[in-house]
């Protein structure tokens, strides 16, 4: 198999942990989704992307 000629890492947007620290405290990690702003950032690195 040939080896890819460029590996990209990407993060997920904006989510609803990072913009409130006290989430946490109702729901576990993999619940939280991702606030309006991150749901932009997540299209514009796709967009980006492709």
């Amino acid at each position: 198999m040939a080896r890819p000629q460029r590996i990209v890492l990407v993060r997920h947007g904006e989510s609803e942990g990072n913009a409130d620290d006290t989430v946490y405290e109702r729901e576990p990690d993999h619940a939280l989704r991702l606030t309006a702003t991150g749901l932009r950032q997540a299209g514009e690195t796709g967009a980006l992307l492709r």
